[in-house]
């Protein structure tokens, strides 16, 4: 199985100020284009590995209304809530084949529906989403699935240069969660990727937390009620710099160190 962490999407009303934020932090983030189908608009952040911070916001409101993708209609959702994450993609080469590992674990796939956007270059992107049918999101929401049109290679050699950031090139590593329940968030997800290796309990600022490794970030899930069981956090290491940054109601913590 090639599952990898691809991105964490972050709802804002204005994605263009979370990037200047975050040059304002040091950061090398990026427009990134429209969505037209879907009546969105994005900018980006991207990191080791290919793993980025999405921004989206609307450029048409009642065209993401009437949209039938599944992300947008959770962001549409989600916008009555304000600002803040919302999501996190997960990266296969083979979408079919994800949809069959899925099934054959008692879940219920939903997709894979068709994507794509103009960038400031005007070439198109393209990709497939895949999501996962789930009725107790308060537990913590399913991630969906993203297969690229381009190979990782091809991506790797055209982005590369915006993964570096002040002479650094920082990893997107741990995701924190905020979780009705987190025994059953963590059993959710061990049953999404068929394992449950390098599962641990753990205490931070934010509280006691479970966690599980997966597509080479650490997920974590915290008892906090009231959000949804969407993300709340993002730590981003190999900074070079050691501080905690609230941006578009999203908290991110960036720390010097590389290793978890």
């Amino acid at each position: 199985m090639d599952w990898k962490f691809d991105h964490l999407v972050h709802f804002t009303l204005r994605p263009e100020e979370a990037k200047e934020s975050f040059a304002g932090l040091g950061f090398q983030a990026i427009e990134g284009g429209r969505h037209e189908e879907w009546g969105t608009y994005n900018c980006l952040c991207y990191f080791r590995d290919l793993r980025y911070i999405e921004w989206i916001g609307f450029a048409d409101r009642e065209r993401a209304e009437r949209s039938g993708n599944l992300l947008i209609r959770q962001i549409v959702k989600d916008a009555k809530d304000g600002e803040g994450f919302s999501q996190i993609a997960i990266r296969t080469r083979d979408i079919k084949e994800t949809e069959e590992i899925l099934k054959s674990r008692g879940l219920q796939p939903v997709g894979p529906f068709p994507g794509s956007r103009r960038g400031k270059d005007g070439r198109p992107l393209t990709w497939s989403m895949l999501f996962v049918r789930d009725e107790k999101e308060d537990d913590c929401r399913y991630p969906f699935f993203i297969q690229w049109g381009a190979d990782e290679r091809e991506r790797e050699a055209g982005l590369g240069k915006f993964m570096i950031h002040g002479g650094a090139k920082p990893s997107l590593s741990v995701i924190g969660y905020a979780a009705e329940r987190p025994e059953n968030a963590l059993r959710k997800f061990v049953r999404l990727f068929g394992t449950d290796a390098g599962a641990a309990s753990g205490q931070d600022e934010y509280g006691r937390y479970l966690a599980l490794p997966a597509g080479g970030v650490e997920l974590r899930f915290y008892e906090i009620s009231g959000k949804g069981g969407r993300p709340f956090f993002c730590e981003i290491r190999g900074t070079g710099q050691s501080r905690v940054a609230r941006v578009k109601n999203g908290t991110y913590r960036l720390v010097s160190g590389v290793s978890l």
